[in-house]
């Protein structure tokens, strides 16, 4: 009885021990495991923190890239670690001049000098990245600037010429209240220039050519207070200014060179003073500009059109735009609706692309297109209009809407008729495998028979008379049947 008593407490005992031993085990591993834990979730937090760190710098680095460099240009230093030289076939330059500058260095404090330079020069970037021109440098008490450049459009004309109307209206400001301020002369040349980053530490974009020299010869050979410019830029801008011909001045280098000096708006397209543009002007303006919204269009088409849309394509697109302009302007629409209609026709198919087939996925934005080419929340809505009229051809109530339906079915008197709608059945059979031609050709029978164009351009303009249309489709249908 005590023999067994006894080896139950050893056992105790040793299960003690054990126990103790295990929970002794089992405590140091917690905490090594919770030290590794902690330690961890630590490196964890400095890798965000300077993760977070590395992002905000880099972001300091972009901007700074970007206030240095174009875009195209910075974004090419980033991706290839060099920036390629580029020509640029159509930019306007303009160089900016502080007369006297010379003379009055050496009569200011430089503390002075350096302040007034600066508010200048503050005032100018703004100015300039209004108008989206790129600043390329400061020299001293010259301002060089041009448009155009990185990405080419036509406007850069009209638009650096507002840029130098700001410049000599925020100068002739300051004067009502400082009796000390200094004068500007301005030059300005549209050509071809070369632009690419110079420099292996200090990076810098500059341009350079024969249209650099021009727009410099243009400044010095100006006067105070005036901005002069070349034939070739005032061939550009002549009706939307008013332009002084100086007539042949003479230019080092260049011998006699054609002059304009440009003493601002058009009266009727200036709003309170020759340099403030009003809607009219801004309306012409937007007949220039939907030249660049074509290119843009006609490189998206290219881009993102897939190969099935056999009917809404760069053709239709071509086809659409160019009959709703010819049909426009034979009908007399105001210039106002004339901006909406041809723009409506010109994205149409756009459009399209993005509603049926793109899907919320952006890569193609009508109203982010249309808003980056300046057009208004008010005629973004217009133009949204006229493109739904077209699903809704006999709903069609404006003269606009009768227009953009009469350029979209114009091929109901064509001659190539037939061969547009097998295009488009193609097209509508992508997207519905059970589609039936033989039904979908009736419809379209069924349609034209009561469809009629709206406006007498279009009824004058047809290739072959209704009566022969339907006779050639009941022919068609006559074949599928027999």
């Amino acid at each position: 009885m005590c023999q067994y008593k006894k080896i139950t407490i050893i056992e105790f005992l040793s299960s003690s021990v054990f126990n103790l031993i295990l929970l002794i085990a089992v405590i140091i591993i917690s905490f090594f495991f919770f030290m590794y834990v902690k330690k961890k979730k630590n490196l964890e937090t400095q890798l965000k923190e300077k993760t977070k760190e590395l992002l905000l710098e880099k972001e300091r680095t972009d901007k700074l890239l970007a206030n240095v460099l174009p875009k195209s240009a910075a974004d090419e230093l980033r991706t290839k670690g060099r920036a390629t030289s580029k020509i640029f076939d159509f930019v306007t330059v303009l160089f900016c001049d502080i007369e006297g500058f010379t003379k009055i260095a050496e009569q200011l404090n430089p503390e002075v000098l350096v302040d007034r330079l600066d508010s200048y020069y503050f005032y100018f970037d703004n100015v300039v990245e209004k108008y989206n021109i790129e600043k390329i440098k400061t020299i001293g008490d010259a301002y060089m600037c041009v448009g155009g450049l990185p990405k080419s459009n036509r406007t850069n004309p009209i638009e650096v010429i507002l840029v130098a109307l700001e410049m000599l209206e925020y100068i002739k400001n300051l004067k009502q209240t400082q009796s000390t301020i200094w004068d500007l002369r301005i030059g300005i040349h549209t050509g071809a220039v070369i632009g690419g980053v110079i420099g292996q530490k200090r990076l810098t974009f500059d341009i350079w050519g024969d249209t650099v020299n021009t727009a410099s010869r243009m400044e010095s050979s100006g006067e105070s207070g005036r901005i002069n410019i070349s034939e070739q830029t005032h061939k550009y801008v002549k009706d939307f200014f008013i332009c002084e011909y100086r007539g042949k001045m003479p230019v080092k280098y260049k011998g006699n060179v054609d002059m304009y000096f440009v003493n601002g708006i058009r009266p009727e397209l200036s709003e309170g003073s020759l340099f403030k543009p009003n809607g009219l002007f801004n309306l012409k303006f937007q007949f220039v500009r939907i030249q660049d919204l074509e290119k843009e269009v006609i490189a998206l088409t290219e881009k993102y059109f897939p190969d099935y849309l056999t009917y809404h394509s760069l053709k239709h697109t071509i086809d659409l735009y160019s009959k709703a302009e010819l049909y426009g302007r034979a009908e007399k629409l105001e210039k106002s609706e004339m901006i909406i209609l041809i723009t409506a026709a010109l994205v149409h198919d756009i459009y399209f692309f993005e509603t049926k087939i793109n899907k919320g996925a952006e890569l193609i934005s009508i109203e982010k297109l249309l808003l980056n080419f300046k057009y208004s929340e008010h005629q973004i809505k217009d133009i949204f209009q006229l493109i739904n009229a077209i699903a809704k051809p006999f709903e069609a109530l404006s003269l606009s809407q009768k227009i953009i339906v009469d350029a979209e079915y114009d091929c109901f008197g064509r001659i190539d008729f037939f061969n547009i709608l097998k295009r488009r059945f193609d097209e509508e059979k992508f997207f519905d495998s059970h589609l039936d031609w033989d039904k979908w050709l009736r419809f379209q029978y069924s349609f034209f028979q009561e469809y009629d164009f709206y406006t007498f351009t279009a009824s004058r303009l047809r290739e072959i008379s209704k009566e022969n249309q339907l006779k050639f489709l009941e022919n068609k249908l006559n074949l599928l049947l027999s």
